[in-house]
């Protein structure tokens, strides 16, 4: 019955997505531009440390929502994870990225995996679904079940109502699989200027020909939750065409002030005091990128750690990052309706299909079978439908389709009783 209530709960809460323009629940499927091109669709990235010393640190990207067992990720574009230091400038309660060597970590997908280049500007061959020994780099690339835990549902009728509903038990994401770059890098071989610094971190993917960019993600749920406007202009497909770790001025103010006015928003869905500075915090929000900084204990680690230090303009005492095991969409909701992201707002979903690995790719196999396929498709044909575009046309053009035929079958079978009816009448 699972699968059975996952799809449930896909077909729902597009549907209420769809109704309420465009309201969204995570950075997979954040505009039209990933849903109409889904082989660049970004859906999360994660960062956090390993090794004895926290002397490496693990970044994940991952791509396609709802990757389906014969595609891959666009083989005509870069994908480009962005490493840079930052300090806090406590008494302002915001950071400010450095001027030192920025880093990147770039790889483009070929037929038996991805060839990327690394920070320090050698290659690095990752064959498809390999997982290599330890080194002061390691790459995997390859397919794996989607960490991701969201009740899309819950989430579409908070974003309508305006008002936390009740949690319950419903994972859209459930059995579904994306394409992941996992890299584990030494800090101090491969980037050293970032050595004993924070380190803030943003990933994009952008056209090989043309150069532009495709697809951005920093920050989890920036796009689709602190971004989101049932009556404003939905911003994501302008806000998805900016490298990693930048944003222009006048777009910045643009952001700056729908975050400001969300803020306000969520902050009316819950009466008890909000415990920091909005202000603040929208400035914050709006540099998207996530941060981790290696020189501070990473045990008990989880996103917005740094920031929150920041915002009470203290010295932090974790590392931050953003690790696997932490529901996300909890926090992100914690923070923004009570202002820390400790404090959760629980939606009643908090195990991803598979648990996470305890080493190196640290993501779970991929998700196999029939019910499997079945709910990529349906997935991913629904997506088509929660936004405007071609793919909106033609499912809707498939599914009416299937609905006709439906109908027909049902008159069909409708008739068929109803003439034997008739013969076994005139017998007796």
């Amino acid at each position: 019955m699972r699968p059975v209530k996952a799809l449930l709960g896909l077909v729902l809460a597009c549907a209420t997505c769809f109704s309420a323009s465009g309201a969204g629940a995570t950075d997979h499927i954040d505009g039209s531009s990933t849903v109409n091109s889904p082989t660049i669709d970004l859906t999360d990235l994660y960062v956090f440390t390993a090794g004895p010393g926290q002397e490496s640190l693990v970044v994940i990207l991952n791509i396609i929502t709802a990757a389906q067992p014969w595609e891959y990720p666009n083989p005509s574009a870069i994908f480009e994870i962005v490493f840079s230091a930052f300090k806090p400038i406590e008494r302002e309660s915001r950071f400010e990225l450095l001027d030192a060597p920025r880093y990147r970590l770039s790889c483009r997908w070929v037929t038996d995996g991805a060839i990327c280049d690394a920070p320090d500007g050698t290659q690095v061959n990752a064959r498809l679904d390999d997982v290599p020994p330890p080194a002061p780099i390691r790459i995997f690339a390859g397919s794996r079940s989607d960490p991701f835990v969201l009740n899309g549902l819950w989430a579409s009728k908070l974003a309508i109502s305006n008002a936390v509903p009740q949690p319950f038990n419903l994972n859209i994401i459930n059995g579904l699989n994306v394409f992941s770059i996992v890299a584990e890098i030494n800090i101090a071989q491969l980037m050293p200027d970032l050595a004993g610094q924070a380190i803030a971190i943003g990933a994009d993917v952008r056209d090989v020909a043309s150069g532009r960019i495709l697809d951005r993600v920093g920050r989890p749920e920036i796009a689709n939750i602190a971004l989101q406007s049932n009556e404003g202009d939905d911003l994501r497909n302008a806000m998805n065409v900016f490298p990693a770790l930048s944003f222009p001025e006048q777009f910045r103010v643009k952001i700056l002030a729908r975050l400001r006015q969300n803020l306000d928003r969520y902050d009316a869905m819950d009466p008890a005091p909000y415990e920091v500075n909005k202000d603040a915090l929208a400035e914050i929000l709006a540099n998207d990128f996530l941060t981790i900084d290696p020189t501070l204990p990473c045990e008990g680690a989880r996103y917005f750690d740094l920031e929150a230090a920041a915002l009470e303009r203290t010295s932090a005492t974790r590392c931050g990052g953003r690790p696997l095991a932490q529901d996300i969409i909890d926090s992100v909701y914690g923070l923004l309706i009570r202002g820390n992201a400790r404090d959760g707002i629980a939606d009643g979903v908090s195990q991803p299909t598979r648990a996470a690995l305890a080493d190196f790719p640290y993501l779970a196999e991929p998700n196999s079978g029939f019910h499997g396929v079945v709910l990529a498709l349906i997935g991913r044909a629904i997506a088509d439908i929660s936004v405007p575009g071609p793919g909106r046309t033609h499912m809707l053009l498939v599914f009416g389709g299937i609905v006709i035929a439906l109908l027909a079958l049902m008159v069909l079978f409708a008739r068929w009783i109803w003439r034997r009816g008739i013969k076994r009448t005139k017998i007796g």
